[in-house]
């Protein structure tokens, strides 16, 4: 059951010796065992204070086999094993912590929340190593938290996306978010690949429950790699009274999400309302372009090249360095791009066993704009270039555990005048324990990165949110300024006539939404698709593509296909996911065996 390798206290040559203080005398909760055993049996039903130890051992149980063949398990944690236990609900504090992924198999990241919010939505063909599982399943990291290449745990970017109900009763409005924050009592299911959220509320007249899923059907691989979230809202009139209910989700327009935080591009983003029988849409778009050279622009003075025989004037500290500029790429270090010329500043001499420091003479911050090339390891402030003004340091930038040298600019504006070095760091021997760095310069404006054809970056594309069925269907291809759901429900939101485009430089918030008349008890359903289409996907520098791209020209087609054959796909998956959790096998085992094939549609 656990790993008595590590000391003397959990070894049983060391004598008696079982899992933990007090032995197996002590009583474990649920979670207690998880973290003991390796997260798997997270729904077993019934075996919240049963012993989950192994043991007691003494150094007979060890004489010709170092883990004992007889285990001592309790018979009755055993029997409990295969006890068939039934479906698991979490609520309160849990739900922070869940994250489900819903999007299709290779297609994109979307994960549902505890609380049936859509986060960390990677669809943008951005390829992110997210580390290990120690990181990754680090226990209180949240749904709203992702983990960068570095290990690092931060917050995920946030699109402005989510979905609001409004009721009209008694001549009053009543409008609340649909999630945590506007439902004060929230339950979640998580059955992969369908995940199941309601939301219930004394005080308000409608209850609500949220079935959330990619279309997931063994055998059919195609259907089962769509980028398409369907959320299918069912709605209840738990009230007396007759009430008529506006049910509406809203998306921001981010494709070029990450090129339009490159330096010198802007995204110029558009919404078009599409509208055809049983579907209204709102698609986003996006068109790229270079930002014009400023006026009185000024060729970039070039500060440090390093393409010499030697690193010249600047001043060498410890081994890391060499005597001059490495030429590319190092022996067993993997292959080295981005850095212009034939050589840079490569610390990774005997790998990452060496450490040092290179300052440069001293100058004066003239321009508005110091940019460089840099890669290698992400240690913040170890593995690092600085800007040093009054033995300070000013400005500081690191690599991101990758070694393509990508461009970075310091705006100095505000130290014009002032006179300055710069110094780079290696003081790491550990992993990624070094740092590449070319070509300084002084400049105007920021260096920008050598996007290629605009048309080819992996962000570009577009993507759709769409309510489907008959019936009063209402859109805005772009919602008001303001908090949500106020904008969504204002007089200018949502309407049942709008201009069918509206385009912006700026941010772009479409919305769709339907209306409905409830009798009391009675019960409907509103269903809506999330759809993106970013078929630009690279492995290294080769374009791969997306599989879907090869089905679908945009997110409007892949919306089209989901509806044409929404039964089929619903009920293929509804039949699979019966079939599955339908199994006379431990709730617990069938959980654990189907973790994995949700980590497919994860990224």
């Amino acid at each position: 059951m656990s790993d008595h390798s590590d000391s003397d206290e959990h070894d049983p040559r060391a004598g008696d010796s079982c899992c933990g203080p007090d032995c197996c005398n002590n009583k474990l909760d649920r979670r207690t065992f998880i973290q003991l055993a390796g997260a798997g049996a997270a729904a077993v039903s019934g075996m919240s204070y049963l012993t989950a130890c192994a043991g007691p051992f003494s150094r007979k149980d060890t004489v010709d086999h170092f883990i004992p063949i007889d285990k001592k398990l309790s018979s009755e944690w055993v029997a409990s094993l295969f006890e068939r236990g039934d479906r698991t609900w979490y609520s309160g504090q849990e739900l922070e912590t869940v994250g489900m992924p819903v999007g299709g198999i290779c297609a994109g990241q979307v994960y549902l929340t505890g609380d049936g919010r859509l986060r960390i939505i990677d669809i943008f063909n951005q390829y992110a190593n997210s580390g290990y599982g120690a990181v990754n399943y680090r226990e209180g990291r949240t749904a709203t938290q992702m983990v960068v290449n570095t290990g690092e745990i931060i917050e995920a970017p946030s699109l402005d996306q989510g979905f609001a109900i409004e009721v009209e009763t008694g001549g009053n409005k009543l409008v609340r978010t649909i999630d945590a924050s506007g439902f004060p009592n929230v339950r979640f299911c998580g059955e992969y690949p369908i995940g199941t959220v309601e939301y219930v509320d004394s005080d308000f007249p409608v209850a609500v429950e949220l079935e959330a899923f990619s279309p997931f059907i063994p055998l059919n691989a195609a259907d089962s790699a769509l980028p398409a979230t369907v959320l299918a809202y069912s709605l209840r009139n738990t009230s007396a009274e007759a009430v008529r209910v506006t049910l509406a989700g809203w998306f921001e327009n981010a494709v070029c999400y990450h090129t339009d935080q490159e330096a010198g591009v802007s995204a110029h983003r558009r919404n078009s309302v599409i509208r055809s029988e049983g579907i209204t849409t709102v698609m986003g778009s996006a068109r790229l372009e270079e930002d014009p050279l400023p006026p009185n622009y000024r060729p970039p003075t070039v500060f440090a090249d390093f393409e010499g025989d030697s690193y010249g004037d600047w001043t060498i500290e410890g081994d890391a360095f060499g005597s001059s500029p490495a030429a590319g790429t190092l022996p067993d270090q993997q292959a080295v791009t981005g850095f212009q010329g034939e050589k840079l500043v490569n610390t990774f001499l005997e790998g990452d066993a060496t450490t040092g420091k290179l300052t440069s003479p001293e100058f004066t911050i003239e321009r508005p704009w110091i940019s460089f090339l840099i890669g290698g390891g992400a240690h913040s402030e170890q593995t690092c270039i600085n800007l040093i003004v009054d033995e300070s340091v000013v400005r500081t930038a690191s690599g991101s555990n990758n070694e393509q040298l990508l461009p970075h600019n310091w705006d100095v504006s505000d130290l014009a005048g002032r006179t300055a070095r710069i110094e780079i760091v290696d003081a790491v021997t550990t992993g990624w324990g070094h740092i590449n760095v070319d070509q300084i310069e002084f400049r105007d404006v920021p260096m920008r990165r050598d996007l290629g054809d605009l048309n080819l970056r992996p962000d570009i594309g577009t993507m759709a949110l769409t309510v489907l069925g008959a019936g009063t269907a209402l859109s805005s291809p772009v919602l008001p300024t303001g908090t949500m759901p106020g904008a969504l429900f204002a007089t200018e939101g949502l309407q049942t006539a709008q201009p069918q485009d509206l385009s912006s430089d700026g941010a772009l918030r479409g919305a769709v939404g339907r209306t409905l008349d409830l009798a009391p008890g009675e019960t409907a359903e509103v269903t809506f698709v999330f759809a993106w289409h970013m078929p630009n996907l690279y492995f290294r520098d080769s374009k791969v593509g997306n599989f879907y791209a090869g089905r679908f020209g945009n997110a409007t087609d892949v919306v089209r296909y989901v509806a044409a054959n929404r039964d089929r796909l619903s009920g293929d998956t509804q039949l699979w996911h019966d079939t599955w959790y339908g199994s006379t096998l431990p709730w617990w085992l069938l959980f654990r065996i189907h973790s994995t094939a949700a980590n497919l549609a994860t990224a």
